[in-house]
């Protein structure tokens, strides 16, 4: 729909290449984050393999105890991120969404450390849950130019080696800085549009 949108000629806030990476694939937009340098959380992408098993992976060892995420094409539904303490759960829960049918699987390393979630509009961010350290603004633009997006969130997780990003999602809620944000976006639907 986005995409119709804008061959329209119709104003769209975020990019439609930018939104379908982020809705469909955590892997591609962790990896796009790698190489542009922007810290994530250790991470490992489910390929399908002959024999299906992967605990014996070395990769994978080093991620557990952690998370199972998945996206399914047809959008978020329950049971997408599940905890799992062995290679032998992971391998179960990784095969469990493959055949259901879900397309993007990673495992990420379950760190410890307070959460923080930030909301950005354009140049304006604001964070909640925890007292944000420096260097939000830097990561949160860099993510920015590496997405595409102009509207979008960033959940952090706070460790002792700086903020590491654990998730990005196009347009969230603004529940926790709804009014600022508000003010945000309509400044930024009444500011001329990009090249």
């Amino acid at each position: 729909a986005l995409q119709k949108a804008q061959l329209r000629g119709l104003r769209v806030l975020n990019r439609p290449n930018a939104v379908q990476i982020t809705v469909q694939s955590r892997s591609t937009t962790l990896e796009m984050f790698q190489a542009a340098d922007i810290p994530v959380v250790p991470f490992w992408s489910y390929e399908p393999s002959a024999d299906e098993m992967f605990q014996c992976e070395p990769e994978l060892q080093t991620l557990l105890p952690g998370w199972v995420k998945a996206m399914h094409p047809r959008g978020v539904t329950a049971g997408d991120v599940s905890r799992v303490a062995t290679p032998l759960e992971a391998d179960c829960r990784v095969l469990e969404l493959a055949a259901l049918g879900y397309t993007d699987i990673i495992v990420t390393r379950h760190l410890e450390g307070p959460l923080l979630k930030t909301y950005v509009v354009a140049d304006a961010h604001w964070s909640v849950g925890a007292d944000e350290p420096s260097g939000i603004a830097e990561i949160a633009a860099k993510v920015r130019r590496t997405l595409g997006l102009d509207i979008f969130g960033i959940d952090f997780i706070l460790t002792s080696d700086g903020p590491l990003i654990i998730d990005v999602n196009d347009f969230p809620s603004f529940g926790a800085c709804r009014d600022e944000a508000a003010e945000a976006i309509a400044e930024l639907v009444l500011r001329p549009s990009r090249p």
